[in-house]
């Protein structure tokens, strides 16, 4: 019997969820975020989940998706320097806004 590659496919894929409560998964997700938070000497309150999200979502639609995840990266080396929170969002968001 001739197995194809999408058949094989087919059985790694995870079931589609009926219904995306990110309100609920971020809930969930604290504990590992709050574990890599004491390891990395960082404060708990300083991870905003919907912050992160909203501006890989902006970066995501306003220049690539790849760079969503950059753009987190480059929002926390901003912060990290000193540059306050909101500051660095709007001034990354404005060169996704940017773009031609």
């Amino acid at each position: 019997m001739v197995t194809t590659v999408s058949a094989q496919l087919e059985s790694t894929v995870p079931p589609t969820r009926a219904h995306h409560d990110l309100a609920a998964e971020e809930a969930d997700w604290r504990e590992w975020i709050d574990a890599v938070c004491a390891d990395l000497g960082i404060g708990v309150g300083a991870v905003d989940v919907t912050v992160i999200h909203e501006l890989s979502r902006i970066v995501a639609r306003g220049v690539a998706r790849p760079l969503a995840p950059v753009s987190t990266f480059l929002l926390g080396l901003a912060v990290g320097q000193g540059i306050p929170r909101d500051d660095a969002l709007a001034r990354i968001a404005a060169h996704a806004g940017s773009r031609p």
